[in-house]
């Protein structure tokens, strides 16, 4: 089995998906296109400029034990 991984932008406009299989030998093959529609469900969080005026030592990393201890809480 061959995978191919591919970031697609599919808009109104766009109504084929392309690749390039250069490496691929000539013949037939079934083909499977799977949209994970998941991936369209992440936005980005804007905190605004107060995240930028929090100053935050550069050697602190906040680490789960750094937080709660060695007792995995």
């Amino acid at each position: 089995m061959i995978t191919i991984n591919k970031k697609i932008k599919i808009s109104k406009a766009s109504k084929k998906i392309e690749f390039d299989v250069d490496d691929l030998p000539e013949g037939e093959y079934d083909v499977q296109l799977v949209i994970n529609e998941n991936n369209k469900l992440i936005k980005k969080i804007d905190f605004g400029s107060w995240v930028s005026d929090i100053d935050i030592p550069a050697h602190m990393t906040f680490s789960r034990e750094e937080i709660y201890g060695d007792d995995g809480r």
